[in-house]
């Protein structure tokens, strides 16, 4: 507050801005307040007597609604500011980036990677070098190669129309994590269009990669073969068994342990849900019996992979799919 003189008459100013100035004439602030907070007015400004922001060259404008990019004045994407030049504003909601090429796309429904412009598996982003998006429910999976063969990493965790499927326990929490454990008659239909059940010759590619050498028993029935080596070991997933029974994972087939249902009683153990942590079971197509071969040797006590087990079509045993 300042007093002039004027004629004889006294003057009051009010003052709301300090300037202080050198004798060089340089100013070096101009303090306002917005509210109870004092801000430099040479730079900034105040929004609606609460809100202090930058100039945007000079000028002011709605912080609510409106950010300062590279000296424009732009609109908000829904409350988000975002960078012009690589993305951009979607239904005035998202904010995406845009393909390498500058395009921009229906973010709700696609997205972009490696400058190419894709469907979303439901609501996620997925890496088609890496992973396959299961359009009849939208669930992702990771894939490997695996010597001359692609797998799915991960066990299926699809409902068929027909055929029976379980999480394990009757928990879903389950399913996601170690897939569904499907019948005979779901296995045969769960796997995706270009997909198949794993074969028997599936399974010994996977022995021989791992120099695993077959081994056969007499039997009264039939000769029992099992193949002895370290491919439960390669295959294992380097966490998730139990007593530290873990893999090496070498291919990144991350097999995981999610045990079996056998609603009848058929394999020794009883009727129930069996092996969760211990040991894994995968359906193989059928045999000329009519029976499955059940590749069911992983087990966290072994090494090895015991493929020459058999079900009657009832039991839930998980499901892996190889590209056709």
């Amino acid at each position: 507050m300042s007093f002039f003189t004027q004629q004889g008459r006294t003057l009051l100013l009010t003052v709301t801005a300090v300037c202080v100035t050198l004798v060089t004439a340089v100013t070096l602030s101009c303090s306002k307040k917005c509210g109870d907070t004092p801000y430099n007015a040479q730079t900034q400004f105040c929004y609606n007597n609460s809100v202090i922001a930058d100039k945007c060259d000079g000028k002011e404008y709605n912080p609510e609604a409106q950010f300062c990019y590279e000296n424009r004045i732009v609109d908000r994407c829904g409350d988000k500011e975002y960078n012009l030049a690589t993305q951009f504003c979607y239904n005035n909601s998202i904010v995406a980036n845009k393909c390498d090429d500058g395009r921009e796309f229906n973010a709700e429904k696609q997205f972009c990677i490696r400058n190419q412009i894709l469907d979303r598996c439901g609501s996620s982003e997925y890496d088609p070098e890496t992973q396959i998006c299961d359009t009849r429910d939208n669930n992702v999976y990771k894939y490997v190669k695996v010597g001359k063969q692609t797998w799915m990493a991960q066990n299926l965790n699809y409902q068929p129309q027909k055929g029976k499927t379980w999480c394990y326990d009757n928990d879903s929490s389950n399913c996601v994590k170690y897939g569904r454990l499907y019948n005979l008659e779901a296995a045969n239909k769960a796997c995706p269009a270009g997909w198949r059940l794993s074969a028997a010759k599936d399974w010994y590619e996977l022995h021989k990669l791992s120099g695993d050498k077959l081994s056969c028993v007499e039997t009264e029935m039939d000769p029992v073969c099992n193949w002895k080596g370290e491919a439960g070991k390669r295959l294992k997933a380097k966490t998730g068994w139990k007593d530290d029974g873990n893999g090496t994972d070498e291919y990144g087939f991350s097999a995981l342990p999610g045990g079996w249902y056998d609603p009848s009683g058929y394999r020794d153990g009883g009727i129930g849900f069996k092996g969760i942590g211990a040991s894994g079971a995968w359906w193989i197509p059928s045999t000329a019996d009519g029976m499955m071969m059940v590749a069911s040797g992983m087990n966290y006590k072994s090494d090895d992979v015991d493929d020459q087990g058999f079900g009657n079509g009832d039991q839930g045993y998980s499901v892996r799919c190889v590209k056709n």
